[in-house]
């Protein structure tokens, strides 16, 4: 009898019901400091931290990390990826998430590699292949995503954003992940989510309470987004107290 010719997976023809609901995502998460952004990516003891430029983060008790000393030292961590995943859980150490902290450190490692051995400032096309090589990262960490089962998120600090127009005026100021214009757009296009986490503070019997918020919420203010099947509904947008599992359940299944 002939064999079945199936043209799916010849021509990688995916179900798209099964693969948003086994989905792996890329998170931007931006906020002042202090106002939980590593904190909520990492709440469950699932993560590894690649700390760029410090001695490593204090916010995670359990888990992994890793003081990031240059490029040349992240390309080598996220080519290892694989094998630092599978080692991990084979010695009973969950990875769910892998968190690069922050995208102001990795924009400043890739600059110092695009401009090794260089004596003039940065120009244009400097920056430009800063961030090309970060797409190159992120989607190199994208092919990755979904064999060895992870999520992956950049963090950083917020700053104000606008368009403009041709004749150097500003508009549609907002505010968002702090970068240069490129590197901005290229880590937001690359993302499924962009997140402001900010603290709400009640006087509750004349006691201060302090919430910790992650939102996905549209804003006029505020830049934000969420990539999630059209049969999902998410009636809140606001996380308090926000864990992955909290999240990826929210964007798999609505709530």
């Amino acid at each position: 009898m002939e064999e079945k010719h199936d043209i799916f997976n010849e021509l990688e023809i995916q179900d798209l019901s099964k693969q948003n609901k086994e989905k792996y995502y890329k998170f931007v998460v931006y906020g002042r400091p202090g106002t939980g952004k590593t904190t909520s990516l990492t709440r469950e003891n699932n993560a590894l931290v690649l700390d760029i430029n410090e001695d490593g983060t204090t916010v995670v008790e359990k888990g992994l990390g890793v003081s990031i000393r240059n490029f040349n030292h992240l390309a080598k961590i996220i080519q290892s990826l694989p094998d630092i995943l599978t080692q991990a859980r084979a010695n009973e150490r969950p990875i769910d998430i892998v968190v690069i902290e922050t995208v102001q450190k990795l924009r400043d490692i890739t600059l110092d590699q695009v401009m090794k051995g260089k004596t003039r400032k940065p120009q244009f096309t400097d920056w430009g292949e800063v961030a090309t090589r970060i797409i190159s990262m992120y989607r190199f960490i994208s092919k990755l995503q979904q064999e060895y089962k992870f999520h992956f998120a950049i963090t950083g600090h917020e700053g104000n954003s606008s368009d403009k127009r041709e004749d150097g005026t500003l508009f549609n100021p907002s505010v968002t992940i702090k970068a240069q214009d490129s590197i901005r757009d290229a880590v937001i296009s690359q993302s499924d989510v962009l997140a402001r986490t900010y603290t709400e503070t009640d006087l509750i019997d004349g006691e201060r309470s302090t919430r910790w918020i992650f939102s996905v919420e549209p804003s006029e203010d505020y830049e934000t987004k969420v990539r999630h099947s059209p049969s999902v509904t998410l009636n809140n947008k606001k996380f308090e107290n926000a864990s992955l599992s909290m999240l990826v359940d929210a964007i798999r299944n609505g709530n």
